[in-house]
This record gives C-alpha cells, structure tokens and sequence, in this order.
C-alpha cells in the first residue's frame, strides 16, 4: 500500500514527513484501537501544524550569529495589548528605515507579542546587525535586550516557545488569531508531495549525501516514529541538515569528513 511523503526545504535545511492517507488507500495498514480524538488532541494537532510553519519560515530566513531581540516595559510605561501593537508598529517603522538608510538592506524580521501570563513584552527575530541604535530607539519605553542565535537548534526553540505563549490567544469564534508577524519580504520554505509506491518505510532512515540527520528530533535518534492522534495511523518525521549549515553552527554531532 503507497504512502505519503511530504519533503520540506527550508533554506538547505530539508523536513520530511511520511503518513498513510485514506484517499490513496489505506488497506493492509493497522490503525491505533485507541484512537478517539479529543478536542485537546485537535488542539495539539494544530499547535504541531503552526510550530512547524514557523519554524520552517525561521529556518528559511535566519541562521546562526542573526538576533533574537527582545523588547520590555518599563513599569510605568507598560501598555495594554492594543496600545502595544500600535507603540511596536512605530518601533518596527524606524527599524525598517535604519536598515534601509544606514545599512542599505530591507529589515527582515519575525515577532511575537506576550503578554498573557506575563508583562507585556514583545519578541523579535532579525538578520545580523549592530543593534545599539535599535536600543537606542527603544529606550524612551524600557529595555532592548539581543541574544544571537546559535544554531538551527536555537531557531527550532524559538518556533516552539513562540507557539506555546500564544496558543491561547483566540476570536469571539474560538479560531486562533494570528500568532505571529512576518516581514512580507520573507523567502517562503517549499513542500514536495509524493506518492510512494511501498507499504511500509524504513524505520531509521539514513541521511541523503551531503546531509546529516538533526539528532535533537525524537528520543534524540534523530527520527520521530509516532501516531497521528486524529487517526490512529503511523507516522514518520526527521530532519536533514546539509554539512555545510551544520559546520558553520559547529553542530555537536557533526561527522568527520
């Protein structure tokens, strides 16, 4: 019976996802006898869905030594939500103008604003540049902290974290709200669908020439063999970093060559 694989690429850096669907047939194949979706398990379905189209948007853009900024409050000058959107558009403005003027580059950029369980605060990923005249822009309002990114690990953390401070923030409708905003001059991660004509696939598959599987994935083999919970059917994902991306981060398992 064929399954479904689904390859990612995301700047060099290549997901791959492998399933049954009943629309190519499913005969032969044993579903989970325990398999009786939840709403919670609907919810976490669609938190996997959103992480992994951020963190394929974060792969595709940024990379090791960009910046992870964050942006707090003063106490005194700490806004509701809606006055914070507004006080972090002008902020994202003038950033847009340094990058243009002094840096002769488009400002790229990712953020998120938290606020649900925690002060108000906003978090901002970017491309390598000096960030003091940043800080110095945000200093009327409080403080502007950056932290470079490590590694692809590092992006995938964030996509995570991201996700899980705004799972909660939902319309009138209950449908969740945009959960993050991008840059509209963002490169876009790619997705290649096929059908492949075998019942089962490898359960440790091997990485492609001039790659090397991500290790932090799964139980730390590098391959997450799992149940979709909204239909009992098995399921494949792992990720493949290309040598050249994996030495530049000096991934920890990196093979000698």
């Amino acid at each position: 019976m064929p399954y479904i694989k689904k390859i990612y690429n995301a700047g060099g850096i290549i997901e791959i996802k492998k399933t049954y669907s009943a629309r190519v047939g499913i005969k032969g194949i044993a579903r989970s006898e325990n398999c009786n979706p939840t709403p919670l398990d609907v919810e976490k379905v669609n938190d996997a869905n959103a992480e992994q189209k951020l963190r394929l948007l974060l792969f595709t853009n940024f990379k090791a030594n960009d910046w992870h900024l964050v942006f707090t409050y003063r106490p005194q000058r700490r806004p509701a939500p809606e006055q914070a959107k507004a006080v972090f558009k002008k902020q994202v403005a003038k950033m847009r103008e340094y990058f243009k003027k002094t840096l002769g580059n488009e400002l790229k950029y990712v953020y998120v604003t938290e606020y649900e369980s925690t002060a108000i605060h906003h978090h901002m990923i970017i491309p390598d540049a000096d960030i003091r005249p940043l800080q110095k822009m945000w200093r009327e309002f409080g403080t502007l902290r950056g932290t470079p990114i490590r590694d692809t690990q590092h992006l995938a953390n964030l996509a995570y974290y991201f996700i899980k401070e705004t799972k909660h923030r939902k319309d009138s409708a209950g449908r969740h709200q945009r959960r993050w905003v991008a840059s509209t001059n963002l490169d876009k991660p790619t997705v290649k669908i096929i059908k492949v004509s075998a019942s089962e696939w490898a359960k440790e598959p091997k990485a492609k020439k001039g790659y090397y599987i991500d290790k932090s994935v799964g139980d730390g083999s590098g391959v997450k063999n799992y149940e979709n919970p909204l239909n009992g059917l098995p399921c494949q994902f792992y990720r493949l970093i290309p040598w050249e991306r994996a030495a530049e981060e000096n991934f920890e398992d990196f093979p000698a060559v």
